[in-house]
This record gives structure tokens, sequence and C-alpha cells, in this order.
């Protein structure tokens, strides 16, 4: 695996959430705005927010040599999904549109009460085959 020292994709939005500032050209401004919503900071490190599991930290190079090497320590294989395995987009896909499915037909009649029933769901989902 490759790991690069040029600038990463978190800098805007450190940046943004730091010192409020924003790319010059509007549509990529706008794309920092939308991603800022799910991040924020704490003692200088990038959090991503997360409303159904833990909120995770993320990390930037040398930190990522540590856990390259510890991954290689434990025989830890990262499986990477990509554009090269449309079978793999084929299911992920499928997924969604099951899931969406679930979403509708669970939620028509909850109206409020949607964030309890949308755990109910996803969890649902994930114990059945």
């Amino acid at each position: 695996m490759q790991i690069d020292e040029d600038p990463s994709w978190q800098d805007l939005i450190v940046d943004y959430l730091m010192n409020g500032n924003l790319p010059t050209d509007k549509s990529e401004a706008r794309n920092v705005k939308q991603k800022t919503a799910r991040y924020c900071m704490n003692d200088n490190k990038l959090i991503r927010r997360s409303y159904s599991s833990h909120h995770l930290t993320c990390i930037k190079y040398p930190q990522t040599l540590e856990i390259t090497a510890f991954f290689a320590k434990f025989k830890i294989k990262q499986h990477l999904s990509t554009p090269r395995y449309p079978q793999g987009n084929g299911q992920v896909e499928t997924s969604n549109k099951v899931i969406l499915d679930c979403l509708k037909k669970k939620l028509e009649g909850v109206k409020g009460k949607w964030v309890d029933e949308v755990l109910r769901i996803l969890w649902a989902y994930r114990t059945t085959k």
C-alpha cells in the first residue's frame, strides 16, 4: 500500500473548522461545507461524527505508517472495493435498494419517530441474510 505525504482530503475541512476559510470556487466551497457538517475538531484532531456507532478519528501521515505496520505485524489484509470489481458495486446497489424499500415501508407511518425506527430496520437487515 502506498501512502502519500501530499496534501490530504482533510486539510480543507480542518482549515474551515479551525479558521473559517473556504475555497474561492463556489462549488468547491459548498462541497466543503456539506462535508464539514459530518466532522468536528477535538484536541486538534479531526473527528468523523457517527450517529449509529462510535466517532472516528481521522488520521494522516505519519500515523498511517504505524497502522500499516500494525496490520503487517498481525497479517491483517485490507480488501478494497473499487470500480475494477463491478460485481461488488452491483451488490452494494442491490443492498441499498433493499434497505431503501424497507425504510420507505416502515417509515411511512412513524413520522417523527423515524430515528429509532431506522436503527431497528438496519439491525434487522444486518442480522438476516
